[in-house]
Order: structure tokens, then C-alpha cells, then sequence
């Protein structure tokens, strides 16, 4: 049986307004994205334009990567919006990839984490749904980062349409144990991506400190006409997981082609895998995988198994030092004893025909081996999620000097997942006056006489003493349910 239920509920959302006006050549070209070199529609300005000494010329194929460069145009005037920064300073031409939307197909993602995980320059994202799955830290739900040239999430700024999101309100751990923040790429708009701009050198200096490792700009496809509807199943051979993706997307044009409104809708649904689909996942205990190799055949580094198991360790509070049964010492100099199985050697006082109190912490390395706990039973590697993405993108062009637009997203995904029974991080005192405690009161306050008191004891007062409990899996309370809701929304207008 499951019990428990674990429930986060993750909301961001961001909203804008700007309004964008004809204004004289030479004056200073105000924009949603940090900087420009041109004016630009606005929901159409591409990075390669909001980078210094970039240009619009056309894209070169590098054979390297499977991506486009941009050359930079001379003699442009960069001025970065908001800042001091222009002229000869700012105009060194910076490192431009583009992706462009045959590529993104090509690739076959159905989130963000999976597009960015396909381009050369994205290094190792480990701040996902399945790092450190039998944790706590599995609990963020469906997020994804993005981590250029493995310099460290939470360095890498995301752009939609050339303008800054809200990072997600979830972190985590970096280099030094300092929290760090991300955008959640699982809530980007995969269906309505035109293609992608990569600025794969550090701007830190142009965009501020979360450019360091660079800047990626998705940009959305406009003045869509049409309608399309995808369909896309896939499963992991020999596993439980499998997955369904639907992905629609309709526009039309309007007043003459002066506007355009074009929506995209994405659902993907995937069931979890489970950790006893694969031999190498379905066990903590990897022993039998080395057994045969004389090298590291009498190796115990591949035991896997956690310490803390539905055998306790505890410890007398208050007492006066070893607890004796006549002459047998219950306990260590420090009131330290533990539970174990009576098929172990160590068995002190026979609880019933399975268990037993010996004395001291347990040797979980060497006779109490097979009193590990095995998380992986039960459990699941990657959770089941119900992920919903939804994109409307409008514009409307009132004269040839003013042009209305809006963008509307709202994100929205489900995980469940199945995690290891808990264990307690902090000592739990249990009272002598406890029913279960084997050093309690002779007799109980109604009188009753105590039937869990070990007999014979020669130096625990009638009363009874505390115990403290300090290693234990609550087993019995079954496996944690945790359920996870994120939900992002956007609106911008202008």
C-alpha cells in the first residue's frame, strides 16, 4: 500500500507592456530585446540583431555543428538600450548559431530540454525531473535548465522574441552549495519555434551577469496561415515508458495581411519508468554485476543499499552508562543499541521469533550487511507527467509608422512520481511512559503491568527511561507519493 501525498504547486508568471513608435533615423531605436543594430518588427527581431556588430547578412552553413554563423556588418551604430554603451566598443562582432526550423524538426524534441539538449553548444543539465530521483530534490516537477558550454545553470539567459523571462521559483544547489535559478525551457513553445539564435560567447558585460556563459533567443513564427495537426507515439523498448505528443497549430491572416494571429497548442503525456524495468535500475545491490571479474570481485563499493532501513538505531537518554540484563551488557558505554533481524548473529534479547535488540549501532558493514535497504524497489526512475503548452501570437500593423502586437502563453504540467519510504533526519525521543519501549515503567499509570519491558534489567529504575530514536525508515507508512503541479503564464502587449 501507498500512503502519503506530497503536493507542490510552482507558479511564475511575467507580464510587459511597451509602446512602439516611428521615430527619426539618427535617434536612438528603442526595443524589447537588450540591444539592436536595425529596427526590427518586434516580434520578429532576431538575437543576431540584438548583438553588437551583428548584421543580417546571410547565414553560412557550418558543417560542424549543423547550425548557421552571422557575419557581422560593418560600420553599423550599436547602441545597447538602457546603457552608455556604444560606438567602436561595442561593435566587435560576437559568435551567432542559428537553428533554423527544418533543423528543429530534424531533431524530433518535444520539449525544451530535449531541443537544447540536441545543440553542440548545451553541456551536461543535470537540474531536471530525474536528478537524484530518490530524493527530495526529485520534487521540482517537470523542469528543465539550460546550461551553455557546461559553465553552470542559472548562467545562460533565455530570451523569447528577443525580451528577458521570469526564471522559475525553483533552485538548485551549484558549485559551493549556493542556490541557483534557471528558466524552465520545458515551457517554451516547442510547436510555434521558428528557430533558435545561440550567442555562444560570454556577454555578461552587454546583458548582465546571467549572460555569462552566453544567450539563447527562441523566436516564434508569425504570419502563419494555415492550420496543421501532428501526431507522434514512441515507447522504450522492454520498459514502461512510453509517450504521446499532440501538437497543433492554426493562423490567419487578416485586414489585407495587415495582421496576423497564430496560435500553437502542445500536449505530451508520458508514462513513468520505472526503476525494475532495466536489471542495472531495479536494485541498489550491484554485487552479482562484479562477481565474476577477479579484480573487483571482493569489492562491496557496487552495495548500493542505504544504511537506514526499518532497523533502528537507538539510545538510552539519561541512563547510567551500560544497560545491564544481570551480567549481559544491553547496551554500549553510551546507551547505544539497535533492532536487528534474529537470523543475525549479535541477538541479545528475542523481541519474537524475527527480532531482536542487540547492543550498540548497527554493523550494517559487515554482519548486519543484508539489513540494508534497497530504494530502488517500488520505485520510479523518470514520473509520469501531463505537460500543457499553450502560445498565441498577434500583431496588427495600425499604419506604416505603428504596429500593435501581443504574445499569450500559459504552460501547465502534472508529475507523480514514487519515491523510497522516509526516514527521519532528526532524533525522535520516545517517552518512558511509551508502550513499545523496551526500558519503560515497570507498571503503567492505570496500573497494568508493562509487558514490553525487558525482564531481569538490574539497573533501570521502575519508572522507566527515555529512548532516543536516530536511524530509521518508516517502511510501514509505504512509499512516498509526490505530485507536482507547475504552471507558468505570460502576457505581453505592446
Amino acid at each position: 500500500m501507498i500512503k502519503g501525498c506530497t503536493r507542490h504547486v510552482l507558479r511564475a508568471g511575467t507580464a510587459a507592456m511597451a509602446i512602439i513608435a516611428a521615430q527619426s533615423a539618427n535617434a536612438q531605436q528603442s526595443s524589447p530585446s537588450p540591444a539592436q543594430a536595425t529596427p526590427t518588427a518586434p516580434q520578429q527581431q532576431p538575437l543576431a540583431d540584438a548583438v553588437p556588430g551583428m548584421g543580417n547578412a546571410t547565414p553560412q552553413d557550418d558543417a560542424t555543428s549543423g547550425t548557421a554563423d552571422r557575419a557581422p556588418q560593418a560600420d553599423a551604430d550599436i547602441v545597447v538600450v538602457g546603457s552608455q554603451i556604444k560606438g567602436a566598443s561595442a561593435t566587435a562582432a560576437l559568435p551567432v548559431s542559428v537553428i533554423d526550423s527544418a533543423q528543429i524538426d530534424a531533431t524530433g524534441a518535444v520539449s525544451g530540454d530535449e531541443l537544447f539538449r540536441s545543440i553542440p553548444q548545451a553541456g551536461d543539465v543535470t537540474f531536471n525531473e530525474a536528478n537524484n530521483a530518490q530524493t527530495s530534490n526529485a520534487a521540482r516537477g517537470d523542469v528543465n535548465s539550460i546550461n551553455l558550454r557546461n559553465l553552470g545553470v542559472g548562467n545562460t539567459l533565455v530570451l523569447l522574441n528577443g525580451r528577458r523571462l521570469v526564471q522559475h521559483p525553483t533552485s538548485q544547489a551549484g558549485d559551493g552549495n549556493v542556490p541557483v535559478l534557471g528558466y524552465n525551457a520545458n515551457s517554451l513553445p516547442v510547436a510555434g519555434i521558428e528557430r533558435l539564435e545561440i550567442l555562444r560567447d560570454g556577454a555578461a558585460a552587454i546583458y548582465g551577469a546571467d549572460a555569462v556563459a552566453g544567450v539563447v533567443n527562441t523566436v516564434t513564427k508569425t504570419n502563419f496561415d494555415g492550420a496543421s495537426l501532428d501526431y507522434r507515439y514512441g515507447f522504450a523498448e522492454g520498459t514502461s515508458r512510453k509517450e504521446l505528443q499532440l501538437t497543433g497549430t492554426a493562423g490567419r491572416d487578416f485586414a489585407e495581411g495587415r495582421g496576423n494571429l497564430s496560435v500553437f497548442l502542445d500536449y505530451t503525456r508520458r508514462t513513468a519508468q520505472r526503476a525494475s524495468d532495466q536489471p542495472y535500475t531495479a536494485t541498489d545491490n550491484l554485487l552479482s554485476y562484479f562477481a565474476d571479474d577477479p579484480a573487483f570481485s571482493t569489492s562491496l563499493a557496487p552495495d548500493g543499499r542505504a544504511t537506514q532501513s526499518p532497523w533502528a538505531n537507538l539510545a538510552v537518554v539519561g541512563g547510567p552508562g551500560i544497560i545491564r540484563r544481570g551480567t549481559t551488557a544491553l547496551t554500549s558505554s553510551a546507551g547505544a543499541f539497535h533492532t536487528q533481524s534474529a537470523a543475525n548473529p549479535g541477538c541479545l534479547v528475542t523481541i519474537n521469533q524475527d527480532v531482536c535488540y542487540g547492543t550498540g549501532t548497527r554493523a550494517t558493514a559487515t554482519t548486519l550487511r543484508s539489513e540494508r535497504y534497497d530504494t530502488r524497489t517500488g520505485t520510479t526512475v523518470t514520473p509520469s507527467f501531463n505537460r500543457y503548452n499553450t502560445f498565441l501570437t498577434g500583431h496588427y500593423d495600425v499604419s506604416d509608422r505603428l504596429t500593435l502586437y501581443t504574445e499569450l502563453g500559459y504552460y501547465r504540467a502534472e508529475t507523480r512520481r514514487l519515491q523510497p519510504a522516509t526516514i527521519n533526519l532528526n532524533a525522535i525521543v520516545i517517552p518512558s511512559t511509551n508502550y513499545w519501549n523496551p526500558f519503560g515503567p515497570t507498571r503503567f499509570a492505570d496500573g497494568s503491568l508493562n509487558p514490553n519491558r525487558i525482564p531481569g534489567l538490574t539497573n533501570v529504575p521502575a519508572a522507566g527511561l527515555p529512548v532516543r530514536l536516530s536511524t530509521y525508515r518508516f517502511v510501514d507508512a509505504g512509499l512516498q507519493r509526490v505530485n507536482v503541479t507547475n504552471t507558468q503564464a505570460r502576457f505581453l502587449g505592446g
